[in-house]
């Protein structure tokens, strides 16, 4: 817990959590492209299967979250926040199914990053202190904009 709120006291620090994905720290084109013809369960609009970036699109605009021209973001494994952080986004948006579950992670890191403040990884290697074993496994390849080693 020390770690979290160490990293909450940073300069801009807003939310605080265990892994940026690098390979979404890249251009919202280049996230499209790449993942494109990935189908993944419960990414649907109107009971229809879609790609992946339609769901999250639809979502981002019913919300009323402005996605930025990129798509970093903290993953929702665990997460630390001021309050006045949480009041001034409105608390989490929850997803009605996984693709708007992936959706609302990234909104939340989105619209703290409209206050003018960024999300922060805990440690240099991401699940230092909380462990994702599926990320762990085999994690995706950074896209070519993304950064080796995220800000201090």
């Amino acid at each position: 817990m020390r770690a979290f709120v160490r990293a909450l006291a940073r300069p801009g620090a807003g939310l605080v959590g265990e892994n940026i994905p690098n390979h979404w720290d890249c251009p919202w084109p280049e996230i499209e492209a790449s993942i494109r013809d990935e189908r993944l369960p419960g990414h649907e609009l109107d009971g229809r299967p879609v790609a992946r970036m339609e769901v999250y699109q639809d979502a981002f605009r019913r919300w009323g979250v402005a996605p930025g021209p990129k798509g970093d973001h903290l993953q929702a494994l665990i997460w630390a926040a001021r309050r006045g952080v949480l009041e001034k986004i409105g608390g989490f948006p929850i997803g009605a199914n996984y693709g708007e579950a992936i959706a609302a992670e990234i909104s939340v890191t989105k619209k703290v990053q409209s206050l003018g403040m960024r999300g922060v990884q805990v440690a240099w290697r991401p699940f230092r202190y909380i462990r994702n074993g599926i990320m762990c496994a085999r994690p995706p390849a950074p896209c070519a904009g993304a950064l080796a080693k995220p800000p201090a």
